[in-house]
């Protein structure tokens, strides 16, 4: 029985973090670091994150389970008009993204993911060195 214990691969769970350098204005993340549904504005930049729960119904007697999914939608842009959308999942690395496309710099960034901490909307350990 011992044996067949110690042969067992187990899987440790991988905390969800975002580590931010803010002297380089490097930002790591994490590959499960998600998003709660958020406004942001900050200076002449605005981020919406919005979810909408998914129902999808298996056919009948098709032995399948409903499930619940979320349906998230993020718009970030400038008193420019320019618009970014995102759709699926609100991660860190797809607001990062359209932050970049914006041509927003690093210290606005990094302000922003404190705020999203600070607002309990970021799922993740943030760390700043």
């Amino acid at each position: 029985f011992i044996s067949q214990v110690e042969t067992i691969e187990i899987q440790p769970d991988v905390i969800a973090k975002v580590v931010i350098n803010e002297r380089t204005g490097t930002i790591v993340v994490g590959e499960n670091v998600t998003i709660s549904p958020v406004a942001i504005s900050h200076g002449a930049i605005h981020i919406e994150i919005q979810a909408v729960p998914v129902i999808s119904q298996p056919s009948p007697f098709s032995q399948g389970q409903t499930v619940v999914t979320q349906l998230t939608t993020i718009n970030v842009y400038q008193d420019t008009t320019v618009v970014t959308a995102i759709e699926g999942v609100a991660t860190v690395r797809d607001i990062a993204r359209a932050l970049n496309a914006l041509k927003v710099l690093p210290r606005d960034i990094i302000a922003i993911f404190q705020a999203l901490k600070e607002a309990g909307a970021l799922k993740a350990e943030l760390i700043i060195m």
